[in-house]
């Protein structure tokens, strides 16, 4: 994935609160009501744009899961990683 070339523009539209709660993104929202931002002209979800800032690299063909269910959230805390069958289940 391409990150952005200034990651606090990633940041500051992620309303952050404590460590245990959910960090709602305030931009743009695709059609599943997940975050999403432009980067170089391509729509990118910003879970995994914050996972990837975070963690590292996210290998290829696994998911982002959230801990919380909530598509709004950005706290890297509640992302972890997991096979679309994992996602799944967790859902």
């Amino acid at each position: 994935m391409t990150k952005p070339n200034k990651p606090e523009d990633v940041w500051k539209r992620i309303n952050k609160k404590s460590d245990s709660e959910c960090w709602n993104w305030k931009g743009q929202l695709d059609s599943y009501n997940y975050g999403q931002m432009k980067i170089n002209g391509k729509l990118y979800l910003v879970h995994r744009i914050v996972y990837e800032l975070t963690y590292g690299e996210i290998p290829k063909g696994m998911c982002i899961c959230h801990k919380c269910d909530n598509s709004l959230c950005n706290n890297p805390k509640h992302l972890f990683l997991g096979t679309h069958h994992e996602n799944m289940i967790d859902k």
